[in-house]
């Protein structure tokens, strides 16, 4: 998934293309499986995200840009479907 989404990233895709909001539907409905997911916990994520050092090294080894591209398709996600 984070690979496709870098692929799309390195195509120019922006995070609310469709592209992007399938691999992002993908994301979504495999965080579902452990928990609730409602828009505040979505976009609550993405904060988790840009603020823990590992998840910005983890995103790094896919794409130098992938944590803010990841949250800002997230929260496109979130706003258009929760």
């Amino acid at each position: 998934m984070h690979k496709t989404l870098a692929q799309a990233m390195n195509k120019g895709c922006s995070p609310g293309s469709d592209e992007v909001q399938a691999i992002i539907h993908q994301h979504y409905q495999l965080i579902s499986r452990f928990y609730t997911v409602t828009k505040k916990v979505y976009i609550g994520l993405t904060e988790l995200y840009s603020g823990h050092p590992d998840f910005k090294n983890f995103f790094d080894v896919y794409h130098p840009n992938m944590i803010e591209f990841i949250g800002n398709s997230m929260r496109f996600y979130a706003n258009r479907n929760l």
